[in-house]
């Protein structure tokens, strides 16, 4: 369920919202650095955040729509960020490394903020 919570959490410091977020480049996880979100100029750029869990079927049906939605038509105007929900650093893995968006790192204190901060109550949201 997709929905808009800016009205309710208010303005948000991009660089503490999206610092320490990271990226599977097919070996390791790097960080990606704060300001890859940063819009230019002219250039309005939308962030959605994905709660979703590996082995749930209904995740992996929106995950699904979403690579093919990102892939080709909103990749220009729209950056994802995964917060991944699965119980085990192992399905973690497995969800992230065929991820191709950034994701909070596996035990991240931001996950619980961010479900309660964005009243998340099943996923997929």
């Amino acid at each position: 369920a997709m929905q808009s919570c800016a009205s309710r959490v208010g303005p948000l410091d991009p660089y503490t919202l999206f610092s320490g977020l990271v990226e599977y480049d097919g070996t390791t996880y790097r960080e990606v650095p704060a300001r890859n979100f940063m819009s230019k100029p002219n250039e309005a750029k939308y962030i959605g955040i994905l709660f979703s869990e590996y082995s749930s079927p209904e995740c992996r049906k929106f995950y699904d729509q979403c690579l093919k939605s990102f892939a080709t038509q909103l990749s220009h105007r729209l950056e994802l960020i995964l917060v991944s929900c699965d119980v085990d650093e192992a399905r973690y893995t497995d969800h992230t490394q065929q991820c191709p968006w950034p994701s909070l790192p596996f035990g991240d204190h931001r996950k619980a903020v961010w479900k309660n901060q964005f009243d998340v109550t099943g996923l997929p949201t």
